[in-house]
Order: structure tokens, then sequence, then C-alpha cells
């Protein structure tokens, strides 16, 4: 049978609903196929990512901060107790100093006191230089400077009783203290600078000689002359510097105040002769000791461990004090805390990347649930559900997933039913109205209303000769093939096939649809048959040996649409007084003919090949009708 290409297919029209409700299985496969891969970078592999990042330069920072904050102030310590030590030390010295200055007043008042018999003078002055353990080698030197006697004798001898510059016995103050300042050099040359060792101390007879002038009468007598006592400053410096601080890796040097080192504290001494060439002095100008002045630095003195180290240099005496510690022994503690604070950050590390595992496990565990979930909803499982025991969003996506689940399910039964209702009712009702009654517009109850339709009537012409050529299943098959077309053609054109009876056709257009050009769509309609019997003769004449012919009545008017019959047994179908008038212009029509009624023309846009064809009185009405026919 030859057909117009336009012409939509039956088929392809009742099964586009079961197309939409079924998926492409190609897109499910991909979907399981996809949701089962290995991928690269899990959701849970860049959670630990994000989190390791987030925490290892934090706890790295805040450590390194920490060491640094640590380490100011281990510093801040280290000078705070380096400087204590010296300027404890200088007090010390200080006080030392002013010791001996009483002492020998005392003796220099005891000889010039003339209350005192003369021969009593020098054992109350023996007397009061013994009680003296800071002084060593107290003498009385005569006013010309000649040795008169040895109060305290040292184990350190006098040589001579020469007179340092002649005799000073008058003369202005300036010239008597010059002259003091001489017996003073003297006195000192005069006693044996031995070495000796208390201790971790080791030194050389200290070169501080002090000098008292006698006065009777506001006239000088003579002078008393004594030397410090250095082991007794070595003692001092003992106990006032090296138990102070670690023994094992400090020292500690005094400085005269022609920059020479005369005394040496520590196990680990250094070999210091003099200060100019110490790493503490760079930059000093030591010639000007009319200040005081402090510093604190690390240094490195020849081969030896870097040290860190205070000087402080006494204006009054010209004294200087070095209190030297190795910086490894000084920071053990922060080189312990750093060992400590790496081993703590490694084990934050290893604790953080643990949590992260265990927080990355947690916080992604629902999600491989879900994609579970989505597989099988992808595969049309709807009755699956996923329980998501937490309290957060991912238990919001399940409760959403669940109830995806449960709207596809009724979706599907919705779109099953109505696929089984469109094609049980598609066989019965016009496609409009099944789709009313599957959208829920309208129901299948008994009743109709009143609409302005169209009405064809198409019938086969002499189709009794026909059929008694034909046997029972050919006839049946060409009626078949026949109205399968002509129903095409009118759902194509917006029209209804309201049902079959024998070999003809009867449909209505306007109805249940708004059309306001219902009666250009039917006529539209007619033309089509008659083109596609005209057509299908050759091939129906090889077939079935035979030719036929339609006969077409149109007319419009109002009817009643609705359903007809009983609540087990309906049809879908007008009635009118235009059905009436069409059924009998289909009847008065010659084959190949198509006439129209009255209203159906005037109804109509396109009016071309439609002519008048007179007043007929047609069968069974008892008037005229003014009739027209298609001529083309």
């Amino acid at each position: 049978m030859k057909n117009d290409d336009s012409i939509p297919s039956v088929k392809e029209e009742t099964l586009k609903v079961t197309r939409a409700a079924s998926p492409d299985r190609s897109e499910t496969s991909s979907l399981e196929t996809s949701s089962k891969a290995r991928l690269r970078f899990p959701l849970r592999l860049q959670v630990l990512g994000l989190m390791l990042l987030l925490s290892v330069p934090l706890v790295v920072g805040l450590s390194t901060y920490l060491m640094q904050v640590n380490q100011s102030a281990m510093v801040d310590a280290q000078r705070a107790l380096h400087l204590t030590l010296a300027r404890s030390a200088h007090h010390e010295f200080d006080r030392i100093l002013d010791e001996a200055r009483t002492t020998m007043s005392n003796v220099a008042l005891a000889l010039s006191d003339p209350s005192i018999d003369a021969e009593s003078r020098i054992p109350i002055a023996l007397t009061l230089a013994s009680t003296s353990d800071v002084l060593d080698g107290i003498a009385i030197y005569d006013a010309d400077g000649g040795l008169i006697d040895i109060l305290n004798e040292s184990d350190d001898g006098v040589e001579s009783d020469r007179k340092p510059n002649g005799e000073m016995v008058e003369g202005t103050q300036g010239e008597r203290n010059v002259f003091r300042e001489q017996l003073e050099q003297k006195h000192l040359r005069q006693l044996n600078e031995s070495d000796w060792t208390i201790g971790n101390v080791q030194g050389k007879g200290l070169p501080i000689a002090l000098g008292i002038p006698i006065e009777a009468q506001n006239k000088i007598t003579g002078y008393v002359m004594a030397r410090m006592n250095s082991k007794h400053m070595g003692k001092i410096l003992e106990e006032t510097l090296v138990h102070n601080i670690s023994a094992q890796a400090s020292r500690a040097f005094v400085v005269d105040a022609h920059n020479k080192v005369w005394l040496n504290a520590g196990e680990k001494s250094v070999n210091v002769t003099s200060l100019e060439r110490h790493p503490l002095a760079e930059g000093i100008d030591l010639r000007a000791r009319h200040h005081s002045l402090t510093r604190f630095r690390e240094f490195q003195y020849q081969n030896a461990p870097i040290e860190v180290g205070s000087l402080m240099m006494h204006a009054e005496s010209g004294w200087g004090i070095i209190v030297a510690t190795e910086k490894d022994v000084a920071y053990a503690s922060l080189t312990r805390m750093r060992e400590r604070m790496w081993i703590t950050l490694g084990l934050a590390a290893v604790f953080a990347l643990l949590l992260s595992l265990l927080f990355a496990r947690y916080l992604t565990a629902p999600l491989q649930r879900l994609i579970e979930m989505t597989s099988k909803l992808a595969s049309r499982d709807f009755s699956s559900r996923v329980e998501i025991r937490r309290s957060d969003e991912w238990r919001l996506l399940g409760k959403a997933m669940n109830r995806a689940a449960f709207d596809l399910k009724e979706s599907e039964d919705r779109l099953r039913e109505e696929s089984r209702m469109r094609s049980n009712l598609g066989r019965f009702l016009p496609k409009p109205v099944v789709d009313n009654i599957v959208a829920q517009r309208s129901d299948l109850e008994l009743g109709g209303q009143r609409r302005r339709v169209t009405i064809m009537f198409a019938d086969v012409v002499s189709f009794t000769p026909l059929a008694e050529r034909l046997k029972p299943e050919q006839t049946v098959a060409f009626l078949n093939e026949l109205f399968t077309v002509m129903t095409e053609i009118v759902f194509r054109n917006q029209g209804v096939v309201d049902k079959f009876m024998g070999d003809s056709v009867m449909a209505f257009w306007g109805a249940p649809n708004e059309d306001d050009h219902h009666e250009d769509h039917a006529l539209k309609s007619a033309k089509e048959i008659l083109r596609f019997v005209k057509v299908s003769n050759r091939e129906w004449k090889k077939k079935y040996d035979v030719e036929v012919q339609i006969a077409i009545g149109l007319n419009t008017g109002y009817a009643v649409l609705g359903n007809l019959g009983s609540e087990t047994r309906m049809d879908y179908t007008v009635i009118g007084e235009c059905v009436n008038v069409a059924a009998r212009l289909e009847s008065v029509a010659r084959p190949g003919q198509v006439l129209l009624g009255h209203d159906t023309h005037k109804g109509l846009n396109q009016k071309a090949g439609v002519q008048a064809y007179g007043e007929h009185r047609l069968p069974g009405m008892g008037s005229d009708f003014q009739v027209y026919a298609l001529t083309t």
C-alpha cells in the first residue's frame, strides 16, 4: 500500500508514553559502571588532604613560633644570668675594696693617734691588720718612702727599702698623690706575683695595691701600704661566678686596668692573657675607662667552641669581668626543647593523620551508601531505601534520596497505568478523549455536553459486491488497511474517529478540544482520504483485484458530545440533527464525491474548489437543504 510520508505511525503515537517512561539502558549501564569505577581522587582522599593542608602548616608554624619565643626567652635569661653574675662580682669586689680601705684607715689612725704611746702603736696596728682577710703584705713606709715595718707579712717578701723618687714630704696635694701612687707601684714590685690555684680558679698575685697616708698635725709622716689578697679574691670569684653557672662548660676572667687577665676560673679554662685579643672587646676603646660598660653576645675565641658571654667594665677600678658559657650548654634546655618539640610535632602529625583518616572516613561513609542508592535508582530499583544515622546534611540528603525513590516508584506506576489506560482506551475512544481521561480532566461517566462540531461520514461505495468477491480474511485485511490510514489522516488533522460501521467511518472535529477551524480540518481530511484511495487503488488491484471509491458527507452544527450506553459498556460519540444530515449527505454523494452542508461551507476559511450543488431534499428529511460539492 502506498501512503503519504507525512502520515504519522499509529504505533509510534501509542508508544510515546512507554518510551518516555523507559530510560535508555545504555545510559543506565553507564551510570552503574561509573558508580563502580575506581576513582583516582575520591572525596575521602580530598578531605584528608585538605585537613592535612590546614593542620600541618598550622602546627609547624605554631611550633616554630614557640621555639623562636623560647629561644628569645632563653637568650634573655642567659643575658640576665651572665650580667647578674658579673654585676654581683663587681659588687663583691667593691665591698672588698671598701673593707680593705677601712682596715688600712684604722691602721693609719692607730699609728698616728697621739693618745697611744709610741711603743703600743705598732702592736695595735698589727692587731688591726691581722683581723682582715682581704689584705696581704701590709707595710709601713716613712714619709720619704723608706720601709719601716711589715705588719701583716705574706709569703711574699720585700726586696729593698729604696725610695721611689726621693723625699716627697712637703708639696701640694697633687704632688703627694703622685708620690703615693709611685709608692704603691713600688710596693707591688717588691711583692712576688706568684701563681696560685683555688679550686677551678687560677691566678697571679693580685696587681692592686692600696696606700693610705699617715697624718699627724696636718703633716704626712708616712704611708700604710697593702696589696689585695688575691687568693681571697679568687674564693669570691669561685663562689660568685663559677658555682652559679654550669661549671662543666663555663669560665670567668678578671682583667686589670691594663687589660691583663689575672684570674681565670672554670674547668675548661682557655688561655686568655689579654682582653685586647678577646672577641667580646671588639669595637671597644679599652683605653677609655672613665665609664662602666656592659656587653652580651655570642663569640668564638680561637678554636674553642662557640660561647655566649658578657663583659662588664668597672669605671672606678678599671677592672673587667668576663663570664662565658659554651653555647650548647647555655642553650641545652632549648636544644632539648626543640628535640621534644619535633618529636611532639611528629607525634602530632601522626595523630593528625590518623584523626584526619577517621574524620574523612566518618564524613564520607554515607556517600558510598548514597552512591549505591543512586545506582539502584538508575537500574530502576525504586523499592530500595538508604538509612543515614547522622544529624547533619547527609541525613537530609538520604531522606531526599528515599523521597525521590518513593516519588519515582509512584511516577513509574502512574506512567505504567497511564500507558495501560491509553492502550486500552485508545482502541475505543479518540486520542484527545483518552488524553483528557488520563490527565483526569474528564471521566468515563455517562452524559455529555453541547458543542458545535463538524461531522464526517465516509463510506466505501458498492462494498457488498466487493465483499462477495473476497474471502472474509481478505475483506478484513483490506478494511483494516483502509481504516488505519483514514484514522491516521483524521488524527493528523485534529479530528476524532467516532466509530467504524461496517464499511464506513464516522469522525468529527471541534471537540473535545477547542478548534476554531474544524470545518477546514474536516474538508482537508476528506481531500486526503480521496487522494489516498486514488493512489492505493493500483496496489489494491494487484493485491485484491479490486478498486474502490469513497463517498463523503460533511455537515456542521450543534450536537451533544459524551458517553452513551451503560455503566459497563459505553461509547464516546456525538448525537444531534447535524449528525443525521452528514449521514444523509454521504448517502447521496456519488463515488469519489464530497458533499458539504450550508453551515460547513459558511465556516470554511478556504473555499477554493467548493461550489454550490443546489438545494436537495435529503432522504428522511422534510425540507430542502443547500448543498455544496468539492470539485477539485
